[in-house]
């Protein structure tokens, strides 16, 4: 396995052309971006698919348009030659001005669900590049350096790890908490990253999988448990059940719409 980061072919880029910015002190440069995308906004160009054309202050939109230098160093032409945002203050007005055909997409961040969606109006899933994950502290006596576990020692510290992780419904939570709109995830690298492994299968559900690691660790677990199991079993099952409610490697899709 070689380490890869996905950054690493834009870091030789010049993103501020020199010629424009070299006289300006970096301190300055978000003072003078505001000044010049209202006085001279074609200084405003870097290294990505679209440059800055103006930002209407009357009707609060952000037009961009291609920018004809990006293949020379990425080989693509950008889709589109011009892009407007438009600043909307609701959703119920953004997804109506969606379904009438004034907007073709509508942003992730308004956070629309699918059944608000107004009826007659496609739309595709889209995966997003992100996931949701928790942090485990490695210190901790027992999930971390596992000098707690009954049987002490980091391997029973993976172990309980291991049994937090099957006991996490993670299809449960993608088709009823996430209403369909996530999937399983397999590692904090998303599905749309260029590194990322098909071939690798989340953890499944299994309670019995789980108990079987806690008893790797030393953990007196019972076949079926009962209320008088001792003290070991319900603490752990107080941390799994805590664990189990987070939304752990779950890769969220936005919302594309169009008319």
């Amino acid at each position: 396995m070689q380490q890869y980061i996905f950054q690493n072919n834009h870091l030789t880029l010049p993103i501020l052309p020199k010629h424009i910015w070299e006289e300006v002190n970096p301190a300055d440069h978000k003072t003078q971006a505001s000044t010049w995308a209202i006085s001279n906004p074609e200084k405003l160009i870097g290294a990505g698919p679209y440059s800055f054309v103006e930002f209407n202050f009357t009707s609060e939109v952000i037009h961009l348009e291609r920018n004809d230098f990006f293949d020379d160093w990425s080989g693509d032409v950008p889709y589109f030659n011009d892009i407007y945002f438009e600043f909307w203050s609701n959703k119920e007005g953004a997804l109506s001005a969606l379904a009438a055909g004034v907007l073709d997409m509508v942003d992730a961040q308004f956070q629309a669900q699918l059944y608000e969606i107004p009826s007659g109006t496609s739309y595709s899933l889209i995966d997003e590049a992100r996931t949701k994950e928790i942090a485990i502290n490695m210190e901790h006596p027992i999930l971390g350096t596992g000098e707690l576990c009954p049987i002490a020692g980091p391997k029973s510290a993976n172990y309980v790890r291991k049994a937090m992780s099957h006991c996490i419904p993670r299809q449960i939570i993608a088709d009823e908490i996430l209403l369909g709109l996530g999937s399983p995830g397999v590692t904090p690298c998303p599905k749309t990253a260029t590194i990322f492994d098909e071939s690798l299968e989340p953890y499944n559900y299994s309670i019995t999988t789980a108990k079987n690691y806690l008893r790797l660790a030393g953990y007196d677990v019972p076949l079926e448990p009962s209320i008088l199991v001792g003290i070991n079993f319900p603490i752990i099952l107080g941390i799994i059940s805590l664990i189990g409610g987070c939304f752990i490697f779950i890769n969220k899709r936005k919302i594309g719409a169009n008319q």
